[in-house]
C-alpha cells in the first residue's frame, strides 16, 4: 500500500454531507468526520462524513467534537461496510 495520498475521491453521500454541514452552520466554524479506506495505489476513498455531534461547540473561531456521539456513529457504521472503513481525517 503506498503511504501516499495521491488523491481523495468522495461519494455523493460524503460530499453531500459536507455541503449540507457547511450550509447548516454558516458562518460559525464546523467539521465532519471523514471515514473511508485506501487503496493500494494511495487513492483514498470517503465514503461517509459523519456530522460533529449533538454536543459539539460551535464559535465563530473554535470548534470542538461531541467525541461520545461520533465514536457510536462510527462503529455502528463500520458494521454495514464488507470492506474495513477507517478514520480518514477530521
Amino acid at each position: 500500500m503506498s503511504s501516499k495520498c495521491q488523491m481523495v475521491v468522495f461519494s455523493n453521500k460524503a460530499y453531500n454531507a459536507i455541503i449540507r454541514e457547511s450550509f447548516d452552520k454558516d458562518p460559525v466554524e464546523t467539521g465532519g468526520i471523514l471515514l473511508g479506506h485506501i487503496l493500494d495505489n494511495g487513492v483514498w476513498i470517503v465514503m461517509e462524513v459523519l456530522p460533529p455531534g449533538i454536543k459539539c461547540i460551535f464559535e465563530r473561531a473554535y470548534f470542538e467534537y461531541d467525541d461520545a456521539y461520533v465514536t457510536y456513529r462510527a462503529n455502528k457504521l463500520r458494521r454495514l461496510y464488507k470492506c474495513s472503513i477507517e478514520l480518514l481525517g477530521l
